[in-house]
């Protein structure tokens, strides 16, 4: 009897599918679509896998750590290799916003991936650089090879085994002088296999100690800056929640009848990421919605006041208690105010079905996108635009926009009830940049009150920084129309230059401030 051995190949490789923990499917494939969805974000993972056989790993464990596993299981047993993702981990797990992050984003994939993002940016710079001597390549291929020549010694051992009980069997002489060759041959197979198994052993101990090296080096590298790290992916977090109830999302108003697919909300993320103007706008949008939404809510409390019925917490800024206006005003308090709205813990009002006194009409804003109005002035007034169009969409108010310079640039209605982030977002991209002129885009705003029914009875909000003429028979017959339509004006003017003789001729009220960061801003809110 001859004994065939198959031989295991020699490409044969450990399948490594996470350093650290165990991780469900769904988990996997929502990490494989974020990363299809955000191209860029998936780039700078494979930059830090260039660096660090695994960083593609580690970053799948952080997102499934935030997403849906806040005490994901360990690994029985963990490899030297992974050391250093473990203590990663571990530094994060002590850093006192983590429980707060994972709260924040849980089952929410926009936003476990936002502080995945951010925490991976930060840890990969301050990575130390890995010792010549760890390779977690290296190591895997040792472990392969000591699998491999183990697993043959053991069968080879085996066979010998079976060898020696077949020869104390067997009565031919020829037979038995073929088993002891075979038998020897075994013995050399075998020696020589326990050489090569423990050759193995001892590259690998040098590797491991390499991988403990390491590790502790990480250790002792980035334990201080861990801490600001996560409270950093915390305020990112809130800043994309805030962006994004700029566009109508998540913000607990029903500001959007329609709010669009999954996939628009994903496009929007994107800009968020990647466009630093986008950004701005989007989170002054939030900003002052949820301003917008509180001076509402004081509007309301102060015409019904006896028919508060409850008070609660919760995050529905229609209902938010006047004083948490305080505290999104206040850059100091606005963090913790963020942070309440996450955990649902804002003081709320519960009214006992009141509403404000008739139905209030369309809104219809004027926003001077001139050359001068170029840097925080665009950004802030951009914002502070959509977050009058949300508003006007939570109050079931038709709204127009009217974007001009020295002409109208650009014009565009928003329905409450068809109206999508899409629409928003056309509006935060439009930038053009030339001379101002006020009676273009007053013409127009006259004639949309003029010609459409559904915006009789308008608010309309001029905002501007310039400086521009209106001729007296203009003005004549812009308050000739205001009586015959009953519509208000308020101007919102930006900047150190003041010229009310100007602004008298068409606006009501004229609020008058140097940056858009004056709460003054605020009375805007009161149509």
């Amino acid at each position: 009897m001859t004994l065939q051995i198959q031989p295991i190949p020699s490409n044969w490789t450990s399948q490594v599918a996470s350093l650290c923990y165990v991780l469900s499917q769904w988990d996997r494939d929502t990490w494989k679509d974020y990363l299809q969805a955000f191209p860029d974000f998936a780039a700078a993972i494979d930059i830090g896998e260039q660096r660090i056989k695994g960083w593609e790993l580690f970053a799948e464990e952080m997102f499934h750590r935030l997403y849906t596993a806040p005490q994901p299981i360990p690994h029985d047993q963990l490899r030297p290799e992974a050391l250093w993702g473990h203590v990663l981990h571990q530094l994060i797990n002590e850093s006192v916003d983590i429980g707060e992050l994972q709260i924040a984003c849980r089952n929410n994939k926009l936003a476990a991936g936002e502080a995945t993002c951010k925490l991976c940016e930060w840890a990969i710079e301050k990575l130390p650089q890995p010792p010549r001597s760890f390779n977690p390549q290296k190591a895997e291929e040792l472990e392969a090879e000591f699998v491999r020549l183990q697993t043959e010694l053991t069968a080879r051992e085996e066979a010998h085994k079976r060898l020696k009980l077949e020869r104390q069997a067997e009565t031919d002489s020829q037979r038995l002088a073929a088993l002891q060759q075979q038998l020897e041959q075994l013995d050399f197979d075998v020696a020589g296999l326990k050489k090569a198994v423990q050759k193995i052993k001892t590259k690998m101990g040098r590797v491991d100690k390499a991988a403990q090296a390491f590790a502790e080096k990480i250790g002792e590298a980035m334990a201080e800056e861990i801490a600001n790290a996560v409270y950093q992916a915390l305020n990112r977090v809130y800043e994309q929640r805030m962006a994004l109830i700029g566009f109508g999302w998540g913000d607990g108003l029903g500001t959007l009848k329609c709010p669009g697919t999954a996939q628009q909300k994903e496009r929007v993320a994107q800009r968020l990421m990647s466009n630093q103007r986008f950004r701005q706008i989007a989170e002054a949008a939030g900003r002052f919605q949820a301003i917008a939404a509180l001076r509402q809510g004081v509007k309301r409390s102060k015409q019904v006041p006896d028919q508060i019925a409850d008070t609660s917490t919760g995050n529905d800024l229609a209902k938010l208690a006047p004083s948490e206006l305080v505290r999104v005003a206040l850059d100091a308090a606005r963090t913790h105010f963020m942070k309440d709205f996450a955990e649902e813990s804002l003081m709320q009002q519960e009214f006992d079905g009141s509403s404000d006194d008739g139905q209030q009409g369309p809104v219809v804003i004027c926003l001077d996108k001139s050359g001068s109005m170029d840097g925080p002035n665009e950004v802030e007034s951009t914002g502070l635009m959509l977050a009058l169009v949300g508003i006007a969409q939570s109050q079931n108010r038709k709204a127009r926009v009217i974007l001009y310079d020295s002409q109208v640039r650009h014009v565009k209605d928003i329905d409450p009830l068809t109206a999508s982030p899409a629409d928003r977002l056309d509006l935060a991209d439009r930038q053009y940049g030339g001379g101002t002129d006020f009676m273009k885009p007053l013409s127009e705003a006259l004639d949309a009150l003029d010609k459409h029914a559904d915006l009789k009875e308008a608010d309309v909000v001029f905002i501007t920084d310039g400086e521009a003429d209106v001729t007296e028979s203009f003005s004549q017959k812009w308050r000739e129309a205001q009586q015959r339509l009953n519509f208000k004006v308020y101007t919102l003017l930006v900047g150190s230059y003041v010229n009310t003789e100007v602004l008298d001729r068409f606006s009501d009220i004229n609020i008058h401030v140097r940056d858009l960061s004056d709460p003054q801003v605020h009375q805007v809110f009161d149509i």
